[in-house]
């Protein structure tokens, strides 16, 4: 019969059409409402809101992951968290305006029934972002808001007109055209260090829309608002900016960029601007120029990342029984600092005693001769047995030895984080660091504080600030019995060190062993001492750090051969950049579309 399909055709022709509409499936949704702002904070750092509002029209592809993307790559995933209001059916709000939404947002806070999202990931879509997986994901003509926090640092430029300033730039996150539609009522909030008044600011690029304040008192904010109730998708919008001056900041806390980032930024404003002044056509090889240029700050920054990246699918639960050592690998600290974390070791088992500082020369000390030491020999790991081994005649450190040391520690690291969470686990290990300093600051009496400093040693040592958390700790301290192992942190006490000579009063054997009864000292030329060698070990073994971990980098965690012949992203999108930052306070959020 002529126009008419058989059934099993028929059966097989729906299924077709079915399998080739989910093959080509991908998200398509709608972004009525988005708020951003940025609070500025007294060190530098900016805490970044968004209220991002969906609703969903793709009847193949839910919305379960959303990229969010970043100003730079300097965000604090740890700090990061998200929620989600309950999904609600498009046609329930319909009707409603952007405030009304905003209003259902603060309702559901209130009465607590914001639901947690726990998927916060590094986004493998847009690079730098976040993407956030949700929970529940949002069905066909579903509404929801995503409530999504993150703090970045190195966020508050140096304002180019004004010495006594300080400059932010800001434009929010975007999605590609590809996957929403429609229009949006978009509001951006900038909300000053507490004291600022609005006399002593100034705006950039576009004049706010309206201001307001936030909190009482000392702690008053002035916040500046930008609103576009029917702004164009699918494509980043302009950036805001403002400047204030400095004394509302801490000391350190504005960004000076380097003379290389400065060039670059320069660089991207006169491709920006001769675009302008001889027509886009010149877009293509500007940018070529401009992804040459992040290709090698990319590989650049990689070079310091020698731990391998773990799998798409990370495993669960957290890995304990890292020593603080392997623990640094995780945390990928900076390899001068493991190598301190190694020697340090050493000498608290009493089997290297130091030489000279300048260069670094080490002396082996036998099993069993060590100041202190229990009855047993403490046990060496294999990273201690390769440091000992790297030991030459002279005292001095082989240095290509130390970059097998590490390649080998690297690798034994990421072997044992198999099967389980990188994310977590490092989490675990950054709250053992602070819980060791928490239980020395804690600790009654001077005695029992060095003694709780030195049972966490190597963990206290983790922290970035442990020079000057030392330093303040043992300030106004007199150490009556300094660690066993002080005796051959500096080669013996008959010759003392530093200015003073902290060889102090008591004398003792000038013998390989320990002398017959440590000297008391004051606890700030302890503390200089300590932090001072910390600082100086690695550099005279290493040379340039930088240098010397691209050396480790590019066997551990080698840069991938690319298969790919064009300049794409893979999943069908990318970042791209719109605006130039060419400017006072170059802090712009160059955020990539996402999903």
């Amino acid at each position: 019969m002529r126009g008419t399909l058989r059934p099993a055709v028929l059966v097989v022709a729906i299924l077709l059409v079915l399998l080739t509409g989910a093959a080509v499936a991908q998200y398509d949704f709608e972004l009525p409402r988005m708020e951003a702002t940025v609070n500025i904070n007294h060190d530098g750092s900016c805490d970044i809101y968004y209220a991002i509002s969906f609703i969903n029209r793709s009847w193949v592809q839910p919305i379960d992951i959303v990229d969010i993307g970043m100003p730079q790559d300097t965000y604090d995933l740890d700090f990061a968290a998200a929620w989600l209001t309950p999904p609600l059916d498009a046609d329930d709000v319909a009707g409603w305006t952007a405030d009304e939404m905003s209003e259902y947002t603060n309702r559901c806070s209130d009465e607590g029934t914001l639901i947690p999202v726990e998927g916060v990931y590094t986004s493998e879509y847009v690079d730098p972002g976040i993407e956030v997986h949700l929970d529940p994901v949002l069905d066909e003509d579903q509404f929801a808001t995503l409530v999504f926090q993150v703090r970045v640092y190195h966020f508050v430029y140096p304002d180019d007109d004004k010495d006594d300033y300080a400059s932010v730039e800001f434009a929010p996150t975007w999605f590609g055209s590809e996957f929403v539609s429609g229009t949006k009522d978009q509001t951006v909030k900038i909300i000053f260090p507490p004291g600022v008044t609005q006399e002593e600011t100034i705006w950039h690029r576009r004049e706010f829309d309206a201001w307001d304040s936030l909190g009482e008192g000392e702690s008053k904010q002035l916040m500046f608002i930008w609103r576009d109730p029917n702004l164009g998708t699918g494509y980043q919008s302009d950036a805001v900016g403002v400047s204030f001056p400095r004394e509302y900041l801490a000391a350190d806390a504005i960004y000076e960029p380097s003379a290389l980032e400065e060039f670059f930024k320069n660089v991207w404003g006169f491709i920006v601007n001769l675009a302008h002044a001889l027509g886009w056509c010149w877009v293509p090889i500007g940018f070529f120029l401009l992804t040459t240029i992040l290709s090698y700050i990319r590989q650049k920054r990689r070079r310091l990342e020698y731990l391998p990246p773990s799998a798409s699918v990370e495993g669960v639960g957290i890995k304990r029984g890292l020593t603080a050592v392997e623990a640094a690998v995780l945390l990928e600290q900076p390899l001068d600092r493991i190598l301190n974390l190694i020697i340090f070791g050493l000498l608290k088992k009493g089997r290297i005693e130091i030489i000279d500082r300048d260069p670094l020369r080490l002396r082996e000390l036998p099993t069993g001769t060590s100041v202190g030491a229990a009855a047993a020999p403490p046990k060496l790991r294999s990273y201690e047995k390769k440091l000992l081994g790297a030991v030459d005649d002279q005292g001095e450190l082989k240095k290509d030895e130390v970059r097998k040391l590490f390649v080998a520690l690297i690798n034994s690291v990421n072997k044992k984080l198999k099967g389980f969470s990188r994310r977590e686990t490092r989490e675990y290990y950054r709250s053992v660091i602070s819980k060791a300093w928490s239980q020395v600051e804690a600790a009654g009496t001077d005695d029992l504080k060095l003694e709780t400093w030195d049972r966490e040693l190597q963990w206290v040592m983790l922290d970035e600030d442990f020079g000057d958390r030392t330093k303040r700790t043992f300030d106004d301290v007199v150490i009556y019995h300094p660690p066993y192992w002080w005796y051959h942190y500096h080669g013996g006490y008959g010759r003392g060190v530093g200015s003073g000579g902290l060889g102090g009063s008591g004398g003792g054997s000038g013998g390989p062993g320990a002398p017959d009864r440590l000297p008391t000292l004051p606890g700030s030329d302890f503390a200089n001492e300590i932090a001072g060698g910390a600082e100086s070990f690695a550099g005279s073994i290493m040379g340039d750090v930088g240098s010397f971990t691209s050396s480790v980098t590019d066997v551990t965690n080698p840069v991938p051969v690319s298969t790919s012949s064009g300049g794409g992203f893979s999943g069908g999108g990318g970042s791209g950049c719109a605006c130039a930052c060419a400017c006072a306070g170059c802090a712009c959020a160059c955020a990539g579309g996402g999903r």
